[in-house]
């Protein structure tokens, strides 16, 4: 699976907002993610990949862009490649910080962390999971692997961008 586009600099860097290529003659935001996402959902995680990295390089801002983002760290995620789940996960919070998908990435970051065996990570993602959003439907999950991965004492040593 082709790997996603890197996730813009930190926070307090100089940041440069790119111009999106224009799409290809006849490709509207709307049918390119409707094509993208009934690929995903069918399990064509290949083309629906392809699809949804398009979708983010031409319609960067869109109304869908975050969800885009998301699925992509849902194919890695399917395609047991944890560190790049991470990564796209990552980009959702990062790019797109308050919008719908934002506690999914949360929680999908923290998931994978604990999945790619990186556990001091994963519990410091689900705690701040639960201090984010503690009434998330996905609250009760993350308690349970919080549990699951039992007391940690190492420190963190992974950190996104924006924390470090």
């Amino acid at each position: 699976i082709t790997p996603a586009a890197p996730p813009p600099p930190a926070s307090g860097a100089a940041t440069i907002v790119p111009v999106a290529p224009a799409a290809p003659a006849g490709v509207s935001a709307e049918s390119l993610f409707q094509n993208a996402f009934r690929d995903y959902s069918s399990g064509k995680d290949e083309l629906s990949m392809m699809e949804f990295n398009d979708y983010l390089k031409y319609f960067p801002q869109s109304e869908n862009a975050a969800s885009a983002q998301y699925y992509v760290g849902q194919i890695y995620d399917r395609a047991k490649q944890y560190d790049d789940a991470v990564q796209a996960f990552d980009a959702v919070l990062e790019r797109y910080p308050d919008n719908p998908k934002t506690p999914d990435a949360l929680y999908g970051k923290a998931y994978d962390l604990m999945k790619g065996g990186h556990k001091a990570d994963a519990a410091a993602e689900f705690k701040e999971f639960l201090a984010r959003y503690p009434t998330h439907s996905l609250a009760r999950n993350a308690q349970d692997h919080l549990k699951a991965l039992g007391p940690i004492t190492a420190p963190a040593a992974r950190r996104t961008k924006k924390q470090q």
